[in-house]
């Protein structure tokens, strides 16, 4: 009968458009997760997102007796940048670093922005030598990147810090790992910048 096909046709209908709708809905709160998780600058991960996936791959790095190296880094001179050229060519020289180190990381690494001008890449089943080697090249390849701004151009450099660990069990050592991290990075800077300065691997 009509009537039987017309009810048929309109709950079809109803069922697509309640599945368009549920859809869309699941897109958009994978958006605002994504949003959440990301510097909305850089794109890169943001401050609690890095540090969450530290804490995760610290974990993982105990669990399956593998090394985990750290490292932590900043744009030298930056507040001179922003002095002399403006905040939105400090907007840009961010933006340009994050994408340079970026490129030069595995899937497997995480880069995230902890602070204004610093940053964090966290790199799962990597040894200390295979961390300072990378963090050579990232010096290497930021500083060899000039940056064009209205005609000029800008040769931002960076400062690492790098920590290995084989990652015995605890929130100490996470704590630990930070602080080492964080005091090669300041050694990186009182030696004259655009340099990888060392902690003592942390003993398993």
């Amino acid at each position: 009968p009509i009537s039987q096909t017309y009810f048929v046709t309109i709950g079809v209908l109803l069922l697509i458009t309640m599945g368009y709708v549920l859809m869309q809905k699941e897109h958009a709160m994978s958006v605002l997760h994504d949003l959440a998780a990301r510097d909305p600058l850089t794109g890169v991960a943001n401050r609690r997102v890095a540090m969450e996936q530290l804490a995760k791959a610290l974990s993982q790095a105990t669990s399956r007796h593998q090394s985990l190296s750290l490292l932590m880094f900043d744009i030298d001179l930056f507040k001179q940048v922003n002095d002399t050229h403006g905040h939105q060519a400090g907007d840009l020289v961010l933006i340009s670093v994050a994408a340079a180190v970026g490129q030069r990381l595995r899937t497997s690494d995480v880069l995230g922005r902890i602070g204004g001008e610093e940053f964090v890449a966290v790199l799962p089943n990597t040894p200390a030598d295979g961390a300072q080697a990378l963090a050579e090249d990232l010096c290497r390849a930021v500083s060899s990147t000039p940056i064009v701004i209205d005609g000029q151009e800008i040769h931002a450099t960076i400062s690492i810090g790098v920590c290995t660990t084989k990652a015995a069990s605890g929130r100490g050592d996470f704590d630990e790992l930070i602080a080492q991290c964080d005091a090669a990075l300041y050694a990186a800077k009182r030696n004259g910048r655009n340099r990888v300065e060392y902690a003592q691997p942390i003993a398993s």
